[in-house]
């Protein structure tokens, strides 16, 4: 679902995947997104942002929200099952 609506503005999300939804750059894959030389997407990087709802890599930050949500009381009737 998430997919088919990106770009409208519409955020859509499985409560079961919510922290898994895309990538993230780290040290550990850099070097299979980026290209090491001019720091520009390798053809994998690409493939992986055109494939990615958001249209980018996710940013730590963008954990913060659900994380403090999944932590509060206000996700107390929630499960992954």
């Amino acid at each position: 679902m998430a997919c088919r609506a990106h770009g409208t503005g519409i955020l859509a999300e499985d409560s079961r995947k919510c922290h898994c939804a895309g990538f993230f750059l780290t040290n550990q894959n850099r070097f299979l997104m980026t290209d090491k030389e001019t720091g520009d997407w390798t053809p994998r990087g690409k493939t992986v942002i055109a494939h990615t709802p958001m249209g980018r890599l996710g940013d730590p930050k963008d954990l913060l929200g659900g994380v403090l949500w999944l932590l509060s009381p206000a996700s107390d009737f929630v499960t992954a099952w």
